[in-house]
């Protein structure tokens, strides 16, 4: 029972990094195309205490600006 639990809270850890990681993609995407506006992205960059992982993975994708995946937009 408790390798059950163990494993669904790695699957859990798992989702949650995986929806960051599509998330910062899709913000990068954006900006690279110039589709965002930048006063949505300096708010989306303000990191909250719980979400400061996200922001990270964002401003990674932000900064490399990402090409690679925008090839997946075609």
């Amino acid at each position: 029972m408790q390798q059950m639990q163990e494993r669904m809270q790695k699957m859990e850890k798992q989702k949650k990094i995986v929806r960051q990681e599509v998330i910062a993609n899709v913000i990068g995407q954006l900006n690279h195309a110039g589709l965002i506006d930048p006063n949505i992205l300096a708010a989306l960059s303000s990191p909250s205490p719980r979400e400061s992982t996200f922001v990270q993975g964002a401003e990674q994708g932000i900064e490399e600006g990402d090409e690679s995946s925008s090839e997946d937009l075609t």
